[in-house]
């Protein structure tokens, strides 16, 4: 099919989809970030038969919504739905459809899932699984406390190199999503852990790698090879638990608050968008408060303690 040399004039979706995706690459976004839309853009296009551009309606995206929940999760159909607003709202906007077929589709409503999270006592467990007598325990080490010390993703951990990592200042910088960098400063713990396993690593065969966290052949993890080092840890130590680089995250986030840590910083920490996006992580702390009030509350502890007393006899 030709593409249509002129702005404002018919196209079919397959023409608008390969435009859309060059302006996604005009924009530098991330290659996951191009490769998630063209996908998602994609599964619309084979469900309605790659119609022409201008012909797609409502009802046409309100029957594809309703086929994605049926082998989707609700969480992954909005995830689509976002998609869709911005490639049907990028097309209205340079006049390739007259009408844009979103402005009639609600979000769905998403159940609240509370993040979860590693209790102390797992945590523990986990860090003594790493041998700190061996180079690649001590990484392993290191690797599970940065997760919980900064709550950095598991990509941002992965790309992390020496030279974003500044030991003498307590700091490291790490590209998040749509490349924006942030500076995330950790504890002096960290700094001495991060310390001793650069210092120890320096007479291997990967020593010279410039990757902070390397495989033993001084690549840079996999996001698989990543999650089999941490939720080894945990398989070692007898727990039946996720510990994946995820979960860590959520722990991280989850601790800050719990301890007193302010949402703003946090958010600026983690890398999110928005304060509603650290606010789970608040609510979190609100629910546990919650239960701290009722298990240690002074007013109940003495109507306890008034019925498990005998009454006096009149």
């Amino acid at each position: 099919m030709e593409m249509a040399n002129t702005l404002g004039e018919p196209c079919d979706m397959d023409n608008a989809l390969e435009r859309f995706i060059l302006h996604c690459r005009s924009k530098n976004l991330s290659p996951r970030t191009v490769s998630w839309y063209n996908d998602v853009i994609f599964y619309l296009g084979e469900f309605l038969n790659w119609p022409r551009i201008n012909d797609i309606t409502s009802d046409d995206i309100q029957r594809y919504v309703l086929h994605s929940m049926r082998s989707c999760s609700a969480i992954t159909t909005q995830g689509r739905i976002r998609a869709y607003r911005v490639f049907f709202g990028w097309l209205y906007r340079r006049e390739l459809i007259t009408k844009n077929p979103m402005g009639q589709i609600e979000n769905l409503k998403l159940p609240k899932r509370r993040p979860k999270v590693l209790a102390d006592y797992e945590i523990e467990a986990i860090l003594r699984q790493a041998n700190l007598g061996t180079v690649v325990g001590r990484r392993d080490y290191c690797i599970v406390a940065t997760f919980l010390d900064t709550g950095i993703r598991a990509g941002e951990l992965r790309g992390l190199t020496l030279d974003k990592l500044n030991l003498r200042e307590g700091y490291l910088i790490v590209v998040g999503k749509g490349d924006k960098e942030r500076r995330i400063h950790f504890s002096e713990k960290l700094r001495r852990d991060l310390s001793a396993y650069l210092k120890m690593r320096e007479g291997t065969s990967w020593g010279q790698s410039n990757f902070v966290f390397p495989t033993i052949h001084g690549k840079q993890f996999s996001n698989n090879g990543l999650e089999n080092v941490t939720q080894r840890l945990a398989d070692r130590a007898g727990l039946n638990v996720n510990a994946r680089p995820h979960r860590l995250r959520h722990t991280s986030g989850t601790l800050w608050i719990e301890r007193g840590g302010d949402p703003l910083t946090l958010q600026q920490r983690m890398g999110h968008s928005t304060l509603n996006i650290t606010r789970q992580y608040v609510d979190q702390r609100s629910r546990v408060l919650r239960q701290k009030a009722q298990q240690f509350s002074p007013l109940e502890a003495i109507e306890q303690e008034r019925i498990r007393l005998p009454r006096k006899k009149k």
